[in-house]
């Protein structure tokens, strides 16, 4: 089928899919898209905004505080209007906020002073808030802090449960503080800068407790990398101390774009977890495998999630891991590097039958292959609904079809190291929704399989409860030097899955290209480079695919496609 037939389709298809849209929903569109039109002018515009349903304001607040900006240095102007529409928009009855794109318009300069105004604005106009976050993305170098003119209003919302903040620092003790002012709080996950030592922290446990003991989820990482060592010893008081907690620290859980995931011989903590000193609440438990660890289990019977990491390499840690297998509750796992055989039967063995979710996630070296064999995942892990791989290949034999049954979920990142990945049986999966794959080069993905998973998707055989397929493809090499029949094969792939899978709703491409006309990861490339771009390599017409897919109600940037 040809290119402009399959894009009838596609349109086709995603139209029966979403149905009209709600007189509800194409009003807030038309509000936001034309939000300085209220804004900027007087009289009757403005009472307009003003007197909308609470309902409808709370979603208008939502898609306008989520749009970002595309200019590096911010929009003041931009900016300007969306805090005048926020003024307008924020009511006592606004239940959440989330800022998520509202500060990327901000001008570095400014910052402190437009995000203390915004608190300033939320606390006086929606002081029955229950969840705030605060995310613009704009924080790598995370030298922004949480001021005390910031904090003030924060403390002022009595009913916050939820706070989330990862655009600005916080130091340890104006967090403790925090805390301890607002016992509403249940959920917190911030940027701690650690400038105190690991005996300040231990001499002050009854301070610790009365701080932090009301929290349920307590979510936090250093300010820079190098300072492991006390979120580790964070991590550990708290699972000590604090038996109210769900999660500590972070999800016991990984995905496939996480860049770092090994631990360095100076990372190591200073000494095993300790079991909680009376029963706890504790789901998520990340464990990093070091002398001493043993009775861990004690005190912890609802466990859900483990995640566990190897020192160095796991035959070091043979003998640390008995206190690991058990937990008697445990639904997800994540092992950090791929352990050996006789490891990773042992957790298989204990945990298999019950789970629902495992993670494998290898740390990459060059001239070393991680491989897990796909039948004894299907064996072990009948019940499995999501598998999540990176770097590493699952091994498949086609002289048989194996397939997870209830598998839904399945991200995959096969890595340079290994070469040749097949797709075709895992995708028989029958009850497969979403997918996520990340390629680095040519031929992390067999070729003749990728062409036969298209083939089987065309043949209406795999797939067909699919929702959400997100591909990220990841080019150092120069663009002229990528093989073009590879690529033509993704192309092919993805265009056939736009046109003849039942249900995809979402196809959601990520392509960075090293284009050699500019840094690499640098700049984003116009609409005709990215046009250039796929028919240079055989995918012609594939930006139209993704284009399709654009969700007017919920992406009001110029499309969904990052390439770079």
């Amino acid at each position: 089928m040809d290119d402009e037939t399959r894009l009838k389709e596609t349109k086709l298809r995603l139209r029966n899919l979403r149905g009209g849209q709600s007189l509800f929903a194409l009003s807030e569109l038309k509000i936001v898209k034309n939000i300085g039109y209220f804004v900027d002018k007087k009289g009757n515009p403005l009472r307009k905004l003003c007197s909308l349903p609470c309902c409808l304001r709370e979603q208008l607040l939502k898609h306008l505080t989520n749009i970002k900006c595309r200019k590096k240095d911010g929009d003041l102007v931009v900016l300007k209007r969306h805090i005048k529409a926020l003024h307008l928009l924020l009511c006592p009855q606004t239940k959440t906020i989330e800022l998520n794109g509202l500060m990327s318009f901000c001008p570095a300069q400014l910052k402190y002073c437009y995000y203390t105004k915004v608190l300033q604005m939320i606390a006086t106009l929606a002081p029955n808030v229950q969840f705030l976050e605060i995310t613009d993305g704009r924080c790598e170098e995370r030298s922004c802090y949480i001021t005390e003119e910031m904090l003030t209003p924060i403390k002022s919302l009595s009913k916050l449960k939820k706070l989330r903040v990862d655009s600005l620092c916080i130091e340890y003790n104006a967090l403790k503080t925090l805390c301890r002012e607002m016992p509403s709080l249940r959920y917190v996950d911030v940027i701690i800068d650690f400038y105190w030592n690991t005996d300040d922290l231990e001499n002050d446990i009854s301070d610790f407790e009365s701080s932090f003991s009301h929290l349920t989820c307590f979510l936090f990482s250093g300010v820079i990398l190098s300072m492991l060592r006390f979120e580790e010893w964070l991590k550990n008081l708290c699972i000590r101390h604090l038996p109210n907690l769900r999660v500590v620290h972070s999800l016991a859980t990984c995905n496939i774009t996480d860049i770092h995931i090994g631990i360095e011989e100076g990372e190591l903590p200073l000494q095993p977890i300790l079991p909680p000193l009376q029963e706890s609440e504790l789901r998520h438990l990340s464990v990093i495998v070091v002398p001493g660890l043993s009775e861990l289990h004690q005190n912890l019977p609802k466990v859900t999630h483990l995640k566990v990491t190897p020192t160095v390499f796991w035959e070091q840690d043979d003998l640390q891991i008995d206190s690991l297998l058990e937990f008697p509750a445990i639904q997800s796992l994540c092992l950090q590097q791929v352990p050996p055989p006789q490891i990773l039967d042992r957790f298989l063995d204990k945990y298999g039958r019950n789970l629902r979710a495992l993670y494998f996630a290898a740390e990459y070296y060059e001239n070393l292959d991680y491989d897990l064999q796909l039948d004894s995942v299907c064996k072990s892990c009948p019940n499995l609904e999501k598998l999540c791989l990176r770097h590493l290949r699952l091994l498949d034999d086609f002289s048989k079809n194996y397939y997870l049954p209830k598998l839904r979920e399945l991200e995959w990142a096969p890595g340079r190291a290994t070469r040749g990945a097949c797709l075709s049986n895992i995708l028989s999966a029958p009850n497969l929704e979403k997918i996520s794959l990340l390629t680095q080069g040519d031929f992390d993905f067999d070729l003749s399989d990728l062409k036969k998973v298209s083939t089987l998707i065309c043949q209406g055989k795999i797939l067909r409860r699919l929702t959400n397929f997100k591909f990220q493809l990841l080019y150092c090499i120069p663009l002229k030097k990528t093989n073009v029949e590879y690529f033509k094969a993704l192309s092919e792939l993805l265009k056939n899955a736009s046109a003849f899978l039942p249900n995809l709703l979402d196809l959601d491409g990520n392509f960075y290209f090293n284009t050699e006309s500019r840094t690499p990861f640098d700049k984003s490339l116009t609409h005709g480079e990215m046009e250039a771009a796929f028919e240079s390599l055989g995918g012609k017409n594939l930006i139209k695919f993704f284009y399709a897919y654009r969700k007017c109600t919920e992406n009001l940037e110029d499309g969904i496609l990052k390439i770079k």
